[in-house]
C-alpha cells in the first residue's frame, strides 16, 4: 500500500506514516547499502490540499535526514515520480499538471544536497508505460523502471555519489 510521508492519511497508525517506521525497517533489514525514495505522486492528491512542490520535497528531506542519521551507512537515492496521463477524475484529477513542479524541486534538492537521483519523469512515457488509468505503471513501465534502477545501482557501486543517469 502506498502511503503519504508527512500528511496523516486514513491508514495512519499514529506514526506519520513512512517517516515513523523507516529507521526501524532499515535497522531490521541491515546491512542496507541503498534506500530508494520514490515519493510525489500520492502526495499531490486533491485530498491533501494538494500540497505544493516544496511541501513534497520537505517530506523527502525529512526521510533523507532520518536515513543519513542512522548507523546503517545506507545511502539515499531519489527517484522522481513518473509522468501521469490525463487524469480527469478522483483524487489525482489534474495531477499531471502538479507533477512537473515536484520533479523540478526534486532535481534541485538532489543537486544541492549531493544525493543521487534517477529521473523517471524524463525517461518514462505516459502513453506507453502507464495503465489506462493514467496513473499506475503497466508491464512495460515496470520493466523499464526495473532496468533503469538496476543499471543505476550498478553504476553507483562503481562511482562516487552524484547525479545518476536515467538511461
Amino acid at each position: 500500500r502506498q502511503r503519504q510521508m508527512c500528511i496523516r492519511d486514513r491508514y495512519d497508525t499514529g506514526e506519520c506514516n513512512g517517516l515513523g517506521v523507516i529507521e526501524k525497517k532499515i535497522e531490521k533489514s541491515s546491512p542496507v547499502e541503498f534506500v530508494l525514495i520514490a515519493l510525489g505522486t500520492n502526495d499531490v492528491k486533491i485530498k491533501y490540499g494538494p500540497p505544493d512542490a516544496a511541501d513534497v520535497v520537505d517530506g523527502i528531506d525529512k526521510m533523507v535526514s532520518i536515513i543519513k542519521s542512522g548507523n546503517s551507512g545506507a545511502r539515499p537515492i531519489l527517484l522522481t515520480p513518473p509522468p501521469l496521463g490525463n487524469v480527469t477524475s478522483g483524487d489525482l484529477a489534474g495531477a499531471q499538471d502538479r507533477i512537473p513542479p515536484v520533479v523540478e524541486e526534486y532535481l534541485c534538492y538532489a543537486t544541492t544536497q549531493h544525493i543521487p537521483i534517477i529521473d523517471l519523469y524524463a525517461t518514462m512515457h505516459a502513453d506507453t508505460d502507464l495503465e489506462p488509468d493514467g496513473v499506475h505503471l503497466n508491464t512495460s513501465g515496470r520493466s523499464r523502471v526495473a532496468g533503469i534502477v538496476r543499471g543505476n545501482l550498478l553504476s553507483l557501486r562503481a562511482e562516487p555519489p552524484g547525479f545518476l543517469s536515467s538511461k
